[in-house]
């Protein structure tokens, strides 16, 4: 076990969740300050997800060249810069179009992160360790989300702008950066791709369970405070709270699984996260809003478990499958955020949310009858 490689991971992921998840408390402030539609204001978001997906795929050429960690320095630089663009997107007369280009670079450092982070745990623990590992890693994701919108809470309570949030923000992954400046891949450079012959159909079965999970995640992440808003009509301190409640249990569940070994197969755990997740939205979106913080518990264990599960079964082509599966991922980003947003216009907020359950039904759907060449 590589304590430095594991503690870089970490940090890297830490980067990647709390500016990622910032931008869902001040979406609403952007329609506003900009003067625009859900429709245009997606465009935040699927333009984000459109260049994280060009730059999964694209990954087999620039993993061969430069290696996870030299990689994983270059994300952490383009995310310094996207939050430089959007704090001085306010300053500027087409500041909407700066902001783009600031979320042009949080795509890059996603597309990046979001591959090599689960590629460094995979590659520098023992089996026995790297379910828990996994969790831990995520746990990460879940303390950063969890802090966004706790601190953009507090920040729009005592009226302070968040533009002034974007610019601390922008220190956090210089300053990882730095203190990990020196380390070097000591393998992929010199380690020969593993050209594994994958059946396409598999792969892409695969891409699909793991993009609509990560499609759903995301859209309740980046909306349930405007859906709070709009919809169910709560204050943006109480929908940003009911956020921050999301965001705790998500990293309440993945630290729980970071501790505790269950000894339950990792399909059967997948299976179970999606049917708990599936009824406590629809009962958030039917009966009680509240519920719909509640489907965080359930939604932390799905992808540090998914990503066991590869591990398990593609133990020499791991590499290769991750990056084939993040980018099936990033693909569909794209369509969800662009899709949701087209919908939302034509038949509003209350309606649209629905893809979310639809999504989860279409996974447990494939888990539970498309999976059996893993058996």
């Amino acid at each position: 076990m590589k304590l430095n490689y594991i503690l870089f991971s970490y940090f890297a992921l830490f980067s990647l969740g709390i500016i990622d998840n910032s931008r869902g408390p001040i979406y609403p402030e952007l329609l506003d300050l900009f003067k625009i539609n859900q429709s245009e204001g997606s465009f935040v978001f699927t333009v984000t997800s459109l260049i994280s997906f060009m730059v999964t795929l694209l990954s087999p050429y620039w993993l061969r060249k430069f290696g996870v960690f030299f990689s994983s320095k270059i994300a952490l630089i383009s995310h310094s810069l996207a939050c430089l663009c959007m704090w001085a997107s306010v300053y500027f007369n087409l500041g909407f179009y700066l902001f783009l280009i600031g979320s042009f670079f949080v795509g890059i450092g996603i597309g990046i992160n979001s591959l090599t982070v689960n590629l460094i745990i995979s590659n520098s623990v023992e089996k026995t360790h790297r379910r828990r590992l996994f969790s831990g890693l995520h746990s990460m994701y879940g303390i950063s989300a969890l802090l966004a919108p706790s601190i953009l809470s507090l920040l729009f309570k005592h009226k302070v702008p968040w533009t002034i949030y974007l610019l601390c923000l922008s220190l956090v992954p210089f300053v990882i950066f730095i203190s990990f400046i020196n380390l070097k891949d000591p393998s992929l450079r010199e380690q020969k791709q593993i050209e594994a012959k994958l059946v396409k159909k598999e792969v892409f079965i695969l891409g699909t369970i793991f993009s609509l999970y990560v499609a759903t995640e995301m859209l309740v992440s980046t909306r349930l405070v405007v859906y709070l808003k709009e919809v169910k009509s709560f204050s943006m301190d109480m929908a940003s709270g009911q956020l921050s409640l999301f965001f705790l249990l998500l990293l309440l569940g993945r630290l729980l699984f970071s501790i505790i070994h269950f000894p339950l197969k990792s399909v059967t755990l997948l299976k179970s996260s999606i049917v708990f997740t599936l009824i406590t939205l629809l009962l958030g979106i039917y009966f009680e809003p509240y519920f719909l913080a509640l489907s965080g518990l359930f939604m932390s264990f799905f992808f540090p478990m998914g990503m066991d599960w590869l591990s398990h079964h593609y133990e020499q082509e791991v590499d290769l499958v991750v990056a084939k599966v993040m980018s099936i991922v990033g693909g569909v980003l794209v369509l969800m955020h662009y899709t949701f947003g087209h919908i939302s216009t034509l038949v509003g907020l209350e309606y649209s949310i629905l893809m979310a359950p639809l999504m989860l039904l279409t996974v447990l759907y494939l888990l539970q009858f498309k999976t059996k060449f893993l058996a």
